[in-house]
């Protein structure tokens, strides 16, 4: 699986979770439910994955590897945001100015 593919089976499966625990198959209540703190994603494993309210970004932890092994998985513990794990990967809120 490369990139790509993650990311379509990352997105379909986020859209099929936020209807199956939404029970609905408006836009809004999907969309809702999809940028809601109850959406809990199976990304890297690990720490469950979700969206970023501000700019809407797939928060997932990111493997450091060579090419048969894995490292360390990032964030660290010595690196930890103060409200959300994932969010010490990346533009914070506060230092963005990308708002959707």
């Amino acid at each position: 699986m490369n990139g790509a593919d993650w990311a379509a089976w990352e997105a379909v499966k986020a859209v099929t979770q936020s209807v199956a625990r939404s029970r609905s198959t408006a836009f809004e209540v999907v969309r809702a439910f999809l940028l809601s703190d109850q959406l809990s994603l199976d990304t890297v494993k690990g720490n469950p994955g979700s969206f970023r309210p501000w700019d809407h970004q797939l928060r997932a932890p990111v493997l450091l590897s060579t090419a048969d092994a894995v490292i360390e998985r990032a964030p660290l513990p010595q690196f930890l945001h103060q409200t959300n794990v994932l969010d010490t990967l990346g533009v914070d809120a506060p230092e963005t100015s990308c708002r959707l």
